[in-house]
């Protein structure tokens, strides 16, 4: 599941209309952010086995705020530059 969710968003980035829509060839540099945040909520709903809102989780955890921030911040420099 979690291949599959990699490989999608990359196919995102990487596509060409993507690209041309949004002015930027380099989408792809905001991988690492969604590859750590996914793997960090796996980590804390397998492992510390803590589950319930999802919206809870990532506004509680600090590294997963700072994973979509990062998102965030790259996407939009990405595109608004």
């Amino acid at each position: 599941m979690l291949a599959g969710l990699l490989v999608a968003y990359l196919m995102y980035t990487t596509d060409t209309a993507n690209m041309q829509r949004l002015g930027t060839d380099q989408l792809f540099i905001t991988t690492p952010f969604v590859m750590a945040g996914v793997l960090r909520y796996l980590q804390i709903t397998i492992v510390e086995e803590r589950s319930g809102s999802p919206t809870d989780i990532v506004l509680s955890d600090r590294f997963l705020a700072v994973a979509v921030a990062g998102w965030v911040a790259t996407f939009a420099w990405l595109i608004y530059r």
